[in-house]
């Protein structure tokens, strides 16, 4: 399956009001054309950012919504809206927000953490959610916080959060929801493992209907009653430190990628070259075997990935690309290259084919993959990390790229 950019240049694109413009420079992917994405930006205010965006229905209209920030877009027109007032005490990463209903009553409510240290949650405020959202204090006990997820990780049939630190201490937790959310004395957590540690996924690994979880080339087995063993996963390097950045990932997928009923692990590197796919043996002690993905094609500092049936035909692709920042990385001044990873299943078994969507976007910590325009298939969303790509403190204004699916 291949792709082709279109865009018009210097247009508005008709039902997208004042905050989308089209793009002014089709990229042309690596294979003769077959998918055609528009490109479209989303202007937004002033903030600190880290390149979070989020698809969710937060007006209750049936419309895919898309949170970026401290702002929030209403679809199908992305009218702009102010999700919360600005913190003047934010020097960066408050655009970390995943959509959950927090407290139980049928909205979507936006759990967030930020640097320096907090973990809080923002209230919607119910339809039409354009009014301003309330703040609610979890904690400030947290340090380096990268990523949050929600699962039923105990069967019990109500989600739990599970967040990532890669500050000393930290590691993994998992936080019980409370009944009454909005007092932070009422939010209690346990740790599954207490090392520095950066990524994050969730499944069942070993067949046996409990959920797992996955961290920097590493997976945590949960056995009855909600023990935790860590298991060793085989790396693309020697080093075993957890602190060592070349064994840092971001969003973690876990599905069948070969197709054989179990599951397997996709991962990107946040900090070095390279993405990663780890075939699992099956059974309830699974092995598994380390493959890298298109080997010398891929880019360093894949430091956010989405997962999701790009092309239609039933399997699970992958949405990353470049970002840039001040941690001396290899290749952190490599050309910007924002793409998607087609999965390609036959009988010689798995490989990847890579379709370039942007050479002059970075890549923000979480992209999001969905159908936002409501015809069918789906698209690919990012907010880039400032200008040039460039990972810096402080507030600045940084678009939000929709690359719409069209349909012939």
């Amino acid at each position: 399956m291949n792709i082709r950019l279109s865009s018009v240049p210097g247009c508005w694109l008709a039902g997208l009001a004042i905050w989308a413009v089209c793009a002014d420079h089709p990229v042309v992917g690596d294979q003769p054309a077959e998918e055609t994405f528009t490109r479209v930006s989303l202007e937004t205010v002033e903030e600190t950012n880290s390149g979070y965006v989020a698809l969710a229905d937060l007006n209750g209209d049936a419309v895919v919504d898309i949170v970026s920030g401290l702002q929030w877009f209403e679809g199908p027109s992305w009218s702009r809206h102010v999700l919360h007032p600005s913190d003047p005490g934010t020097l960066i990463d408050i655009g970390k927000t995943v959509p959950h209903d927090v407290d139980g009553d049928g909205d979507v409510d936006l759990m967030g953490n930020r640097r320096p240290q907090e973990l809080f949650w923002f209230e919607n405020p119910g339809p039409p959610a354009t009014g301003t959202w309330t703040k609610h204090h979890i904690t400030r006990q947290v340090q380096y916080p990268e990523l949050l997820l929600f699962a039923d990780l105990d069967g019990d049939g109500r989600d739990e959060m599970v967040g990532s630190d890669d500050g000393r201490g930290y590691g993994i937790r998992i936080y019980e929801i409370p009944g009454d959310p909005r007092d932070s004395v009422n939010w209690k957590w346990t740790t599954v493992d207490n090392s520095p540690l950066h990524g994050l996924g969730v499944g069942d690994l070993n067949q046996d209907g409990r959920l797992d979880l996955v961290s920097d080339f590493v997976w945590f087995e949960q056995a009855a009653g909600g023990r935790w063993t860590k298991r060793s996963l085989p790396t693309p390097t020697t080093e075993r430190d957890s602190i060592n950045r070349q064994i840092m990932a971001m969003q973690i997928g876990v599905y069948d990628v070969d197709a054989d009923a179990d599951e397997d692990i996709v991962l990107t590197r946040a900090h070095h070259y390279g993405a990663f796919w780890l075939e699992s043996s099956g059974g309830p002690h699974p092995r598994f075997t380390l493959h890298e993905i298109l080997p010398g094609l891929l880019g360093s500092q894949l430091h956010g990935a989405a997962y999701g049936d790009i092309d239609g035909d039933g399997d699970v692709d992958v949405f990353t690309g470049t970002s840039r920042y001040r941690h001396g990385d290899p290749g952190e001044n490599d050309p910007l290259d924002v793409f998607w990873l087609e999965l390609v299943r036959d009988q010689q078994g798995v490989s990847w084919r890579k379709h370039v969507l942007a050479s002059d976007l970075s890549m923000g910590f979480n992209p999001s993959i969905g159908d936002v325009d409501g015809d069918g298939d789906a698209d690919l969303v990012l907010r880039g990390l400032g200008l040039g790509g460039r990972y810096m403190i402080g507030t600045r204004q940084t678009r939000v790229t929709l690359f719409l699916q069209q349909n012939d």
